[in-house]
Parts: structure tokens; C-alpha cells; sequence
């Protein structure tokens, strides 16, 4: 998740965009929420990765660890201040699907291990997206 948001911020310049430099509070606070769901995140994954050991899963963590991920790619829109369609709309995709997995969590009690494989297949997906978009620059 890292990644995203370092590739997020760096590659379309948000702070540049985003910044003003006579008044820097809507840039600050608009990483007040995304810390707290990062850590949230942070949380919820490691009480799911739990359950993955144990095989008993409580949804209510499978729940929040989804619901965080879906909120971090909303809020990652906001702090990337994105100009970009493809960007906006493949972040937004990833929170939809987040969001649409929670139901699925909930009704049908989905194993532990299927959701963390669910979670990382769409993360995945946005990391491969953005590698090929911008590949890594050569260190000299």
C-alpha cells in the first residue's frame, strides 16, 4: 500500500498540484484520515492473518480489513489530487471491489485465507499497474 501511495504522489506531482504554499492545512489533514486507515488496516490484517493460523475467522475483522483497504483507495484519490482518469478510476475500482467483498464476508463466511488472497490478488494488481505505467528509474 505503501507503494501506491509513494507512486501516487510522486508520479502524478500531487504536492506540487495539491500544496498551496500560503496555506498547507488541506494537504496536512488530508493525511489524517489515510494514517488512521492505514493503521486500521494494519490492525484488522494482522487479526485476519491470525485466523488464517488458527482456521477460525471472526468477520468482523475480515470486515474492517476490507473496509480499510476500500477507504484507503477513496482517500488516496483525495491526497493524490488525481488528474488522471486511468489513475482515479482503477483506484476507485479497487475500493468498489473492497466494498463489494464485505456483503460476500458477512453472508457467506468466507475463509480467512481466501480474503487475505482476495485482498493481496487486488493490491497485486494495482502495484503491477503502476510498475508498468512507470518503470523504475535507473540509479546513477
Amino acid at each position: 500500500m505503501w507503494w501506491l501511495y509513494f507512486t501516487a504522489i510522486d508520479g502524478e506531482n500531487a504536492a506540487e498540484e495539491t500544496v498551496c504554499e500560503d496555506n498547507p492545512v488541506p494537504w496536512i489533514f488530508a493525511h489524517l484520515p489515510l494514517g488512521l486507515v492505514l493503521i486500521t488496516s494494519a490492525v484488522a490484517k494482522s487479526k485476519l492473518f491470525q485466523s488464517v493460523l488458527s482456521g477460525h475467522m471472526n468477520p468482523i475483522y475480515a470486515t474492517l480489513y476490507l473496509a480499510s483497504l476500500a477507504l484507503f483507495f477513496v482517500l488516496l484519490c483525495v491526497v493524490a489530487g488525481d488528474r488522471q482518469r486511468s489513475s482515479l478510476l482503477a483506484r476507485f475500482g479497487a475500493a468498489a471491489a473492497f466494498a463489494l467483498l464485505i456483503p460476500v464476508v458477512l453472508i457467506w463466511s468466507l475463509p480467512p485465507t481466501l480474503v487475505a488472497l482476495s485482498a493481496t490478488v487486488i493490491v497485486g494488481a494495482l502495484v503491477a499497474r503502476d510498475v508498468i505505467r512507470h518503470p523504475l528509474k535507473e540509479m546513477s
